[in-house]
């Protein structure tokens, strides 16, 4: 067999990925498959490589696809071997899919619904909290109705009906956004595991949340009640700065009357 050699360029995190490396990411992860199969599935997929049989010393003869959509595969690039430390390293290189994003990432648009800013920039703070309720309760039941309900508010669309794959992208956008916003208004949002069935112990979720939504607007509306309106309707970013930073004033009085 004639010698044939190919680099490959994969993604190096979560903000690289197009709508379609996205999707087919989600979707693996939807069949709730090991995260070594995830990943060996995806660098087989955007590496446009084929399995074409597995030799007895472990490795594998694959075939590059071309990019021509008019080339057959039996024409394609010659077929090379990889070794299975190869094919490992390679994989390797995916393993940040393990984590949760650290920047807010979604699909942009599911068939003709359009997503919301992935980072809130500009998105009415009402529709941000009833967002935040809408996540912590699918933390607290992992009802898969709330994330459909989420989707349609984060795609601006009560007709909107996405599949597995697509709550799943769902989730993985909040979940980046609360973890972006936890370090942009560190004063203000503490970073919460998502692995927590329940965030205050024996708190229902319901009622935390609430009074959390409910002290955020008395904050910004300082008890006046005719305000109210008009700081649901701050861009969420205006609204969560003035939070942080009467949470940072809050902070540095608390360490003044300590010290």
């Amino acid at each position: 067999m004639e010698a044939f050699v190919f680099n490959i360029t994969l993604p190096t995190d979560w903000s690289q990925l197009t709508d379609k490396q996205l999707t087919f990411l989600f979707e693996q992860l939807s069949k709730n498959r090991p995260a070594y199969d995830v990943e060996t599935r995806c660098l087989l997929k955007w590496a446009q490589l084929v399995i074409l049989d597995q030799l007895p010393d472990g490795s594998f003869l694959v075939r590059r696809r071309s990019h021509h959509p008019r080339i057959p595969f039996r024409k394609k690039l010659p077929p090379v071997v990889l070794s299975a430390s190869q094919v490992f390293a390679a994989t390797r290189t995916l393993a940040w899919i393990e984590q949760v994003p650290s920047n807010p990432i979604r699909i942009s648009r599911i068939g003709r619904h359009r997503a919301l800013p992935a980072d809130f920039m500009e998105v009415p703070f009402e529709k941000y909290l009833y967002c935040d309720n809408l996540y912590q309760g699918y933390l607290q039941t992992k009802s898969e109705d709330i994330l459909k309900e989420l989707a349609q508010v984060l795609y601006d669309s009560e007709h909107l009906r996405p599949n597995t794959a697509q709550r799943i992208g769902v989730f993985y956008w909040f979940a980046s956004l609360k973890a972006f916003f936890a370090r942009k208004f560190h004063h203000f949002l503490q970073p919460v595991s998502t692995e927590s069935a329940n965030l205050l112990g024996s708190t229902p979720i319901q009622q935390r949340v609430e009074e959390s939504m409910n002290s955020q607007i008395r904050a910004l509306t300082k008890g006046d009640i005719t305000k109210e309106k008009q700081i649901l309707s701050l861009d969420t970013w205006r609204a969560l700065t003035e939070l942080e930073a009467k949470a940072q004033d809050a902070e540095e009085l608390r360490k003044l009357y300590k010290s």
